[in-house]
């Protein structure tokens, strides 16, 4: 609506959200089958798709092309959808069975009552 007002032209917000959710949605189950060692490469990882996420919120701002900026809106999802899954990952992969619920618990908590 910022970008391009909806009277005017065709908006296709949930077209892209669906297409966001699934191309990330791919992207974390194909993570699970890359053979990388995130113990070595998830630093590097987190910080080039940290980078890359800046990016495209950067260009979303700046430039007024609406497609454009449904196409930086994917990626930014995608990419965050693929850095979530590989942090959970790592979290987990560090953690004792007995610390899991208490862990995940109190993020989803927190991420509740943010949102």
């Amino acid at each position: 609506e910022t970008v391009r007002s909806s009277p005017d032209d065709s908006v296709y917000n949930g077209y892209v959200e669906t297409l966001s959710t699934l191309l990330g949605a791919l992207a974390a189950l194909l993570v699970g089958y890359l053979p990388v060692s995130w113990s070595r490469w998830g630093e590097l990882a987190l910080c080039v798709l940290s980078m890359l996420m800046a990016v495209c919120v950067f260009v979303m701002d700046l430039l007024k092309n609406i497609w454009v900026c449904y196409s930086s809106y994917v990626l930014f999802r995608a990419t965050y959808m693929l850095l979530i899954t590989v942090v959970t990952y790592q979290i987990a992969a560090s953690l004792s069975m007995q610390r899991y619920a208490l862990v995940f618990g109190v993020n989803t908590f927190g991420a509740l009552l943010l949102q």
